[in-house]
């Protein structure tokens, strides 16, 4: 937790950040053997990529965008090679006409200056423009701050509390937002 700020904005790579964790982890388990620290690192990252995956609904999502000549833009917090190396691994990069992670541009949702370069890339206006994220405090808090409509993927169907941001929708499934943009 005390280096998240700097894994989000770039000044610390997703690489180190997992090499340290498993150093700490087997160093709490009595083993200070920095080899096996990288090997645990090197085996936990393979195991990662083998395991990434879209939801089934993302495929004809994007497709359906791509019909509609809907622009689409990614807009991520992590470190860059973090990041990178997941659109990679689920080969979807060149279905974004604008790719935003936090630690390439060193700002991260929710701070509005995230959508704000988004929208630069895009060259769009923000009237119309749509966020679709699953976390109320940082896609639907800066969404909503940077003057966009705030759509709260809410996969598990979690109740909001008053407490909560309000999104301006609610859905589901991407299915649903399919639905959304052919109306």
């Amino acid at each position: 937790a005390e280096i998240e700020d700097e894994w989000t904005l770039g000044t610390l790579d997703g690489a180190s950040v997992q090499l340290e964790t498993w150093r700490r982890t087997l160093r709490a388990c009595g083993c200070n053997d920095d080899s096996a620290a990288r090997l645990a690192a090197q085996t936990f990252g393979d195991l990662c990529r083998e395991s990434y995956a879209l939801f089934n609904d993302v495929p004809e999502l994007l497709k359906s965008a791509k019909r509609a000549g809907v622009k689409l833009a990614l807009v991520t917090n992590g470190a860059s090679d973090t990041q990178r190396e997941k659109l990679c691994a689920l080969a979807i990069e060149h279905w974004f006409d604008a790719v935003v992670i936090s630690g390439e541009v060193g700002v991260a949702k929710p701070d509005p200056a995230a959508f704000e370069i988004a929208l630069s890339r895009l060259a769009v206006p923000r009237e119309g423009v749509w966020h679709v994220g699953d976390s109320l405090t940082a896609d639907v808090v800066g969404a909503k701050a940077a003057g966009l409509t705030a759509v709260w993927l809410n996969r598990r169907g979690r109740i909001r509390t008053d407490d909560d941001p309000e999104p301006d929708r609610d859905i589901r499934s991407m299915s649903d937002l399919v639905t959304l943009l052919t109306e």
